[in-house]
């Protein structure tokens, strides 16, 4: 992964060279500076592997006198991992009221949250990343989705959707019947006929 690494050193240095991790500055190759400048900037190619990276430098100036330093970066290049969950994956609710479950990756720390159309990561509008939210079902009865991206400490980010059956409509009950509408019955046992319908989630 190559990243820009900028250098500040006294106007008398003669040349520069960058290493991962650790550099011997007597054995080092050195890149040369114009005379009299005091930064420089070039590109730099990072160890493979995601983690925390170090860069060493050394500077050396005309009379071979030499001396070092560090820094260090955060290497990511995996997207995060994140699972949305209405209600703890229910597949009805009676109410718009709806707590939103998140699990994922170790490295998530916000979440953006939009009902319909997954969100727009790179400009959407973040929360905190916490285990659950509540969150607000707007709109008629019927399916509702809710979407979410997953951002990490690096900016990447990730996608998850869940959808839910609002039905805050009770059932229609057209018929009930026993026995077929018979006045008498010598048996505790009897038949309903019961005849009703829910044109959003169904009669169970």
């Amino acid at each position: 992964q190559a990243v820009t690494v900028a250098l500040t050193f006294p106007n008398d240095t003669a040349g520069y060279a960058l290493a991962n991790s650790g550099l011997d500055c007597t054995a080092a190759s050195y890149t040369s500076v114009v005379s009299g400048t005091t930064s420089a900037s070039t590109s730099f190619t990072l160890d493979a592997g995601d983690g925390l990276k170090t860069v060493a430098a050394c500077f050396i100036d005309g009379a071979g006198n030499a001396a070092s330093a560090f820094d260090t970066i955060g290497l990511d290049t995996s997207d995060p991992v994140g699972v949305v969950a209405i209600n703890e994956g229910a597949t009805n609710t009676t109410s718009a009221a709806v707590t939103l479950g998140f699990s994922g990756s170790p490295d998530i720390i916000q979440v953006a949250i939009a009902q319909g159309a997954t969100p727009t990561c790179a400009t959407a509008s973040y929360v905190p990343f916490t285990a659950t939210r509540a969150f607000s079902l707007t709109g008629g009865d019927g399916t509702v989705s809710v979407g979410v991206c997953f951002r990490d400490a690096s900016g990447r980010t990730s996608t998850a959707s869940d959808s839910i059956v609002l039905d805050r409509t009770a059932p229609s009950i057209t018929g009930f019947a026993i026995n077929q509408n018979g006045s008498h019955t010598a048996d505790t046992d009897v038949v309903l006929n019961i005849v009703a319908a829910d044109v959003t989630s169904g009669v169970s």
